[in-house]
């Protein structure tokens, strides 16, 4: 509900709507039945579920095993699998968020007086929408970083504990943070996955959050499967991990066709 209101989330929850709902099992039947090309064999089992701690997070989850008819199958929430934390953005607007992080970081209103929104300079002359998207693709780094500076000049925190606000509110999430976090969620998968010779696992998590566990994991799918874009809702990526080396490749990233399909085989099914 957040995203159509367009108000930032984070940490936050706001429940699924109809068409949150729709999708969800339109991507789950995709990946029940198959798409051509086999990417995911029909009629896939899962041997464990994670999702992030929010509502819809677990919601989602929830509606993907009803859809593949394995409901009986626990759902472990873990706020490891969160989405990035705004802080005290949350529940601002985009463009009320925007205009903190730019003014609050140090960027004013562009040279050629366009809204703030569009892009900021700070003292220096350096261009806060340049940098975000340098190298031909979105540097999620210097985005998340300067949410937390901006959070942090304006509600300061204490001196002998950098996470905590004074105003008793968590503060936004810098990168490190965030990636530290699902880092730890993903190794927590594996060791559970090793533990009862299980494979195939089924995360549940938000976008942003997912966006930086995967261009970590592996360096080359940043460019490859995003660019200047953000993961796709009800996206599938993959992610092999090869315990002998102890190495993770992106199989896919972002991918919709299963949403596609899905939607073709409901549609008929009506």
């Amino acid at each position: 509900m957040f995203n159509v209101l367009d108000r930032l989330q984070g940490w936050s929850d706001s429940p699924l709507t109809a068409d949150g709902i729709r999708v969800a099992k339109e991507t789950a039947e995709g990946i029940k039945h198959g798409i051509p090309g086999d990417k995911v064999h029909p009629d896939l089992k899962f041997d464990l579920v994670y999702s992030g701690d929010a509502g819809r997070h677990q919601s989602t989850a929830k509606l993907f095993l009803d859809q593949l008819g394995q409901s009986n199958l626990p759902i472990k929430a873990t706020s490891d699998f969160r989405e990035s934390g705004d802080g005290d953005f949350e529940g601002l607007t985009f463009e009320e968020g925007n205009k903190g992080i730019y003014e609050l970081a140090g960027y004013n209103y562009d040279k050629e007086g366009k809204p703030l929104v569009a892009g900021g300079y700070n003292d220096k002359g350096v261009n806060y929408q340049a940098q975000l998207f340098a190298n031909g693709g979105r540097n999620l780094k210097a985005h998340l970083n300067w949410l937390r500076e901006s959070d942090v000049k304006v509600y300061g925190q204490n001196p002998n504990n950098p996470d905590q606000n004074l105003k008793g509110i968590p503060l936004a999430e810098d990168y490190d943070r965030v990636i530290k976090r699902m880092k730890q969620g993903t190794e927590e998968v594996i060791n559970d996955a090793q533990k009862g010779n299980r494979h195939n696992v089924l995360v549940v998590s938000s976008g942003l959050s997912l966006e930086v566990l995967l261009t970590s994991l592996d360096p080359t799918a940043g460019d490859k499967y995003f660019g200047d874009k953000s993961l796709a809702n009800a996206s599938i990526s993959k992610v092999t991990y090869n315990p002998k080396d102890k190495t993770y490749k992106v199989d896919y990233a972002s991918d919709t066709a299963y949403s596609k399909e899905g939607q073709k085989l409901l549609a008929g099914k009506n």
